[in-house]
């Protein structure tokens, strides 16, 4: 039975991803509340998945020719060399402070729904110039030690933050996917080492996902994807703020 209610949740999360770009970060309060797994395994089980997943989607996206890599190779470097860093400190870190760090994020990726980030021209930013590099690089490590920390992966920060800085919205959406990729193998290289990763689970969840992907995508010219967008923004703010509550209480505990 929990198998099955595992499988729905994961063809749910797969077709929410393809459908609107976003949903894979509610994965992980699905692994704890209804798997059952702790917080560190059920972070290192989502960041796992994301290796085949987000695979997938930057497939998706660079055969449609929305990834710049001139902008993409630097965030990706960075999240490479980070992402590393932060799983590792997840394995030395207690539950409620992980959860805290998480809820934020679900809660802040539910609010750009709702109040989109906008963007404007920075010099330093203009293409061309070294410092445009250094700020993608330091943007790639900065939030892939975050998705190692929370495995919740990168494109929650790394899109609003790209956008911020002058990309453009599906420019922003195409890079995050990919980079994804580097972030998902390094993190869960870390968390291979500390034996964060219930395999079962995590295998079960990715043939799902993928079907659930396949069929969002072909599913996205066909409805309202605006309409969704919002519904899967208060399900995130719900869950977030339901996380948020009860790490506040697990801290206050300890």
């Amino acid at each position: 039975m929990l198998m099955v209610m595992m499988a729905v949740v994961g063809f749910i999360v797969g077709f929410l991803v393809g459908c609107t770009g976003m949903g894979g970060i509610i994965l992980i309060p699905s692994l704890v509340y209804l798997a059952g797994l702790t917080s560190h395994v059920a972070m290192g089980t989502t960041l796992f998945t994301f290796i085949f997943t987000t695979t997938l989607c930057s497939y998706l996206y660079i055969r449609l020719g929305h990834v710049d890599w001139k902008a993409t190779i630097p965030i990706c470097v960075g999240g490479f060399l980070f992402t590393y860093v932060g799983a590792d400190v997840k394995a030395f870190t207690a539950a409620p402070y992980l959860n805290l760090v998480l809820a934020l994020l679900i809660l802040l990726a539910g609010a750009l729904v709702f109040r989109p980030v906008k963007g404007r021209r920075f010099p330093f930013m203009e293409e061309g110039r070294r410092s445009r590099f250094w700020v993608l690089f330091a943007v790639g490590g900065g939030v892939g030690f975050v998705a190692g920390l929370t495995g919740a992966g990168g494109p929650v920060l790394s899109v609003p933050i790209m956008i911020a800085l002058g990309f453009p919205p599906l420019i922003a959406i195409g890079a995050g996917q990919v980079y994804s990729v580097p972030v998902a193998l390094s993190g869960t290289a870390a968390n291979f080492l500390h034996h964060a990763i219930d395999y079962q689970v995590g295998f079960w969840m990715i043939i799902m996902q993928i079907v659930g992907i396949l069929f969002g995508v072909y599913m996205a010219n066909r409805m309202d994807t605006a309409r969704l967008r919002k519904l899967v923004a208060w399900v995130c703010l719900f869950c977030g703020a339901f996380i948020l509550f009860n790490a506040v209480r697990d801290i206050m505990a300890m």
